[in-house]
């Protein structure tokens, strides 16, 4: 039986992307057998005890820094696909170049770590010296190096697909997948506009790095405009706007509400849906005229509305209980308190590496869909090791 492969000249310029770091919780359960014996707790059925931490958690920072570059690497360029990130074939050796970069630096940072750990543990003990049955605990505590050398990992891999073709069934999935690509591009176009104008909140300036992550953004949506026209119309209203700004330092006044005007039409999906389709009939200037939105009053009012809604949630912790003697910690509100670091590195004005272009390497392997271990992009807590694809 021959079966037609889905939107073969878009699959066939996709390259997915699936990076697996893991990184050591430095916490383990804490027992009731560890509390002072006076303490009245509830029945077990009712609470968890939670946990406790082993180091100051401050040490592991370096990790989650590198995981966040390694994911904005292949998110900046790329969209999410089957539970991967789909990059252009036309800059994934680029992408090679800076997870191999991002990679080096973890494992340095993984040697340095391991040869501190004791280091760390009894610094952390000391900090408890005046409970003498604290230390006791957190003595009794320690985690073998051997564990947490396994524990700190960082991994990638690449493949191309090829789908299944033996029946129509093998490939509807992936088709639906495919010609979703659009809408999901816009999802994250979406999503980032909504972080920038969160930035943008109780400020009437903003530098070139704010402006530089919309050119970010058209970047991106550049490098998959051959996914469907639309998104090209999208990019070139993007372009027009972002002439119309300046290119050189800070954006105040009249500048900074043409900036509020720009990421506001593009924090919704349904905006950016009436954008592409105006721009599929009308010049691209012609359409900057119609939506280049908020005159000098409504920027005003949309600065107010948004002051006044609610404030993005701190990152809080919940400890999830488990048989395991150890015990990991989802952060709630993972996206936003993500974007809040970013946007104060953007605020201290740190610049962003450019990968250079690189020699092609060996042929990226093909395999058949469905893809093994793409099945989830979500964080997934095992022990107290992270995974994240």
């Amino acid at each position: 039986m021959s079966v037609s492969i889905p939107n073969a000249s878009v699959l066939n310029r996709i390259v997915l992307v699936g990076l697996d770091v893991s990184i050591w919780s430095a916490r383990k359960k804490l027992h009731r057998d560890e509390l002072d014996a006076s303490v009245k707790l509830p029945p077990e059925e009712m609470f968890s005890l939670g946990s406790k931490n082993v180091i100051d958690l401050a040490h592991l920072s370096v990790f989650e820094t590198l995981k966040r570059r390694a994911l904005r690497a292949i998110e900046g360029p790329g969209v999410r696909l089957m539970g991967a990130v789909g990059v252009p074939d036309t800059i994934h050796l680029e992408v090679v170049v800076e997870l191999q970069n991002i990679q080096a630096e973890f494992n340095a940072a993984k040697q340095d770590f391991l040869n501190n750990l004791d280091r760390y543990h009894e610094e952390w003990i000391e900090k408890s010296k005046a409970d003498p049955a604290w230390q006791a605990v957190l003595r009794a505590s320690a985690t073998p190096k051997a564990y947490v050398e396994k524990a700190l990992s960082f991994d990638f891999s690449m493949c191309r697909l090829i789908p299944d073709q033996s029946a129509p069934s093998t490939t509807e999935g992936l088709e639906r997948q495919i010609n979703g690509l659009a809408g999901q591009l816009y999802a994250e176009v979406a999503a980032e506009a909504c972080k920038i104008m969160e930035f943008m909140l109780q400020k009437d300036s903003v530098t070139q790095k704010t402006v530089n992550r919309l050119k970010g953004m058209h970047g991106k949506l550049c490098s998959m405009a051959f996914v469907d026209s639309e998104v090209q119309e999208l990019a070139d209203y993007l372009d027009e706007r972002l002439k119309a700004l300046p290119q050189t330092g800070k954006l105040e006044g009249r500048d900074f509400k043409d900036m509020v005007s720009l990421v506001s039409s593009l924090c919704d999906e349904d905006r950016i849906v009436g954008l592409v389709k105006a721009m599929a009939t009308q010049a691209p200037e012609a359409v900057v005229d119609e939506f280049a939105g908020l005159n000098e009053a409504d920027a005003e009012e949309e600065l107010v509305d948004l002051a006044a809604a609610p404030a993005v949630p701190e990152a809080v912790e919940v400890v999830v209980a488990q048989e395991a003697q150890d015990v990991v910690t989802q952060p709630l509100a993972l996206d936003e308190a993500e974007s809040f670091i970013e946007q104060e590195a953007e605020a201290a004005e740190v610049d962003i590496a450019v990968v250079p272009p690189v020699e092609p390497q060996a042929p990226i392997p093909e395999i058949s869909v469905p893809v093994p271990g793409l099945e989830s992009d979500l964080v997934v807590d095992d022990g107290d090791i992270d995974f994240c694809l």
